[in-house]
């Protein structure tokens, strides 16, 4: 008896001393939410997750403890540290730990299952000695479904109108993915279903077989063909709804609305859908041009065609209706018929592109309309003369102002003269001639052979081109001028070395660089010749205007008149005028002028 009598203080001493250190530090609030996350990192994100408040003993102060944070199922540990993995703690009076920190103490702690769970905290001294009590908390996870969007529609868009010859061909329906991206793959379902006669989008999905269903996986697109091989045909107006569902792998709807997008609407239109099938033009004769066109009608709806022009020539914008017009409009085209238009046109030898305009409108609903044109290129033979686009206007023979009896001045105009058109220029006297129109005996010799029908200086120069060059020193029949452009036919820079027109690709300006004077314009004429009055210069195929050489004199020696008053002589001399362009294409226009001189 003396004996336990003894031994009870050691007891009490010592049971004394272990609660001493295990009330070192006190667990002062411990905070676990009812519901968490499956994921552990997202607890750091959820409000009131975790939260741990402690405070040290004033005779532990000093000490580093280790925190120990564990998750258990059942009383198993499932995740969390341990002793020989827990890491000491700077020491502190009072200290908060908040989710962040005691989740990155449960570093293999990743995904939890669903169920139930407890959360437990205790410290411990480096000696592995319980200086808390420990702590455990309830908490449940739960599975989280994730709200899917299901695809939203993209093309054809809502209310969009196909024509007949677009529904005949492919399809292709474009729609958006499931969002979020789910971990599996995903079926998208295709279906097309067209709408009955009286019916709206709604009733003809829940009472209609579909049309098209097509299945695709893991892309958000679909090519159709075959639509008009419904109920609905042609000719009759057909319209159309569409959408698309979201399948998992077990084939259950992924996202809302049962996984299926809203649905869009597409009808068939009753547009009007010409088109030129072909265009013939002929080359210009006389002044007039035949034309055949064949307008074709790619629908089943009669159209009528309202307008038939030509509209542009070159590239310039033209208004020309043809006359005569077989047949006349407005001409009716029946459903995938056609009709053959024939005309002629008023020309211009200038014309190489002629554009053809057609209108037409539905032959019930002139508010539907569509325009079609289409050019041809005028494959006529080669005219150097039409080409290049020259008039020669006002030329005659004029005697000098100075009274000079051995000579009489060529006098005119030339337009169109472009030195990076026409490389060379040539004048030349084929024919002299002088008869006495008084007594014979008027006449004079000559004795130096260079008055009798030759050129002689000065003569007259053009801009941009080098010359005018005479044969011999002071005359000649033959006078020529030459571009001071260099480059080949085909406008590549002449390598020359240097000079004018070197290096700029032969685009030497005429009216900026040679002081080129007096551009005008001349009216058409349509169907002359160059001898007559030959080229349009500003008209279709050449809207800018070339340069012109000013009133020209050319000089041409002919024998003395005999100055009494008695005699007289009439002169006539040819000359044949030349234009070279770059492509050695010669133009050539003989002129024949007559000067009376005397009596």
């Amino acid at each position: 008896m003396k004996k336990i009598k003894f031994l009870i203080p050691i007891l009490l001493l010592c049971f004394s001393t272990v609660r001493s250190q295990i009330n070192q530090i006190n667990i002062v609030n411990f905070t676990v939410k009812n519901t968490l996350p499956a994921k552990i990192d997202d607890w750091i994100t959820t409000p009131g997750s975790l939260l741990l408040s402690a405070q040290k003993s004033p005779q532990s102060r000093d000490m580093k403890p280790m925190l120990v944070l564990q998750i258990r199922s059942g009383g198993a540990v499932v995740c969390g540290n341990n002793l020989s993995t827990a890491k000491p703690i700077d020491p502190f009076d009072v200290r908060t730990f908040n989710a962040a920190e005691l989740i990155g103490m449960l570093g293999n702690c990743k995904e939890l299952k669903e169920g139930s769970y407890s959360i437990c905290v205790q410290f411990f001294n480096g000696e592995r000695k319980e200086l808390s009590r420990e702590v455990c908390k309830e908490f449940k996870v739960e599975s989280q479904k994730t709200d899917y969007a299901p695809p939203t529609l993209i093309n054809p868009e809502n209310g969009k109108k196909f024509t007949l010859k677009q529904l005949q061909g492919l399809i292709t329906f474009r729609w958006t993915p499931v969002v979020p991206k789910p971990k599996d793959p995903v079926t998208y379902r295709l279906k097309v279903w067209q709408l009955m006669q009286g019916q709206n989008g709604t009733q003809s999905m829940r009472t209609n077989q579909p049309i098209v269903t097509k299945d695709v996986d893991n892309i958000t697109q679909a090519a159709v063909t075959g639509l008009l091989t419904g109920p609905c045909k042609p000719p009759y107006l057909c319209d159309f709804i569409w959408t698309v569902q979201a399948l998992g792998r077990d084939g259950k709807p992924i996202g809302t609305n049962n996984g299926t997008g809203e649905p869009y609407t597409f009808k068939m239109s009753n547009d009007i859908d010409i088109q030129i099938d072909s265009l013939d033009i002929s080359c210009c004769v006389n002044g007039k041009q035949n034309f055949t066109i064949i307008i074709k009608n790619n629908l089943l709806n009669t159209v009528k065609i309202t307008q038939l022009k030509v509209d542009k020539v070159n590239g310039v914008t033209a208004n020309i209706l043809p006359s005569p017009l077989t047949p006349g409009l407005p001409a009716t085209i029946t459903g995938n018929g056609s009709v053959t238009f024939t005309g002629q046109l008023s020309c211009a030898d200038t014309a190489k592109i002629i554009r053809f305009y057609v209108a037409a409108e539905d032959a019930l609903d002139n508010a539907i309309t569509e325009t079609e044109v289409e050019a041809d290129t005028l494959k006529c033979p080669c005219d150097p003369c039409r080409d290049m686009q020259l008039v020669i206007q006002k030329d005659t023979l004029v005697l000098p102002k100075n009274g000079n009896p051995m000579q009489v001045n060529l006098t005119g105009m030339v337009t169109g003269i472009n030195p990076n058109n026409i490389k060379k220029v040539t004048a030349e006297i084929i024919y002299f001639n002088i008869q006495q129109t008084g007594d014979t005996n008027c006449a004079k010799c000559v004795y130096d052979s260079k008055y009798y029908g030759n050129f002689t200086l000065p003569a007259s120069a053009i801009p941009g081109y080098s010359g005018p060059v005479l044969n011999k020193p002071d005359y000649s029949r033959l006078i020529t001028w030459t571009s001071t452009v260099m480059k080949e036919c085909n406008g590549q820079p002449h390598d020359d070395g240097g000079g004018i027109g070197h290096g700029d690709n032969g685009k030497l300006d005429p009216l900026k660089n040679n002081n080129a004077k007096n551009v005008t314009v001349p009216k058409q004429t349509q169907g002359a010749t160059f001898g007559e009055k030959m080229a349009i210069i500003g008209g279709p195929g050449n809207p800018d205007p070339q340069p012109q050489l000013p009133k020209f004199i050319l000089p041409i020696a002919v024998p003395e008149m005999n100055s009494l008053s008695c005699c007289g002589d009439v002169i006539k001399i040819c000359v044949r005028y030349t234009f070279y362009d770059f492509c050695c294409h010669a133009c050539e226009v003989i002129r024949c002028y007559e000067i009376k001189r005397g009596k």
